[in-house]
């Protein structure tokens, strides 16, 4: 049961507050009795987005949800709990989305189709930053490249913009 928002937050945000806890705690996670339903979860979200069916199809389809929806978040794995949060954070539109190892728990045809999702939304106006070590599949994705290696920049163009700002 989660409990009643702050009078600064919704329901929903409440929600996935409390979930984001459990996605980066893992000991909190192991040892917490919280269940909340994959299908709950992902109703709630859509109904917070307003997007159009599209959108929330392709995702689902995207992220493989369709099998975890029957499920509860606390009986699926780390990596399927990912996908939720992927979900739930990609959802909405953004401006600016800033994606951190976001394909490293997914499978190859699961992430080529995120990373098609994440084209799609690039080509519309929005800027996409997206931090990875896995470099397969990347060819002519990015149009710039900020490599770090050894607490040093490497990256050309982009480092050129960073310094002139």
């Amino acid at each position: 049961q989660v409990a009643d928002p702050p009078p600064c937050m919704n329901r929903h945000e409440l929600v996935l507050l409390v979930l984001h806890a459990l996605f980066t705690d893992h000991d909190q996670r192991r040892d917490s009795k919280l269940s909340y339903p994959v299908c709950e979860l992902v109703a709630s979200s859509i109904r917070q987005a307003k997007v159009e069916p599209s959108r929330v199809q392709t995702l689902v389809q995207a992220l493989g949800l369709v099998p975890l929806l029957g499920s509860e978040l606390s009986a699926v794995s780390d990596g399927q709990r990912w996908r939720v949060q992927l979900f739930c954070q990609l959802l909405p539109r953004r401006e600016l989305i800033l994606l951190g190892e976001a394909t490293n728990s997914l499978d190859v045809l699961s992430r080529s189709e995120l990373l098609t999702f994440l084209m799609a939304e690039s080509e519309r106006g929005a800027t996409v930053i997206f931090c990875t070590h896995i470099f397969d599949g990347l060819d002519g994705w990015a149009t710039d490249v900020l490599h770090l290696q050894a607490f040093s920049c490497n990256s050309g163009r982009l480092l050129r913009l960073l310094r002139d700002t």
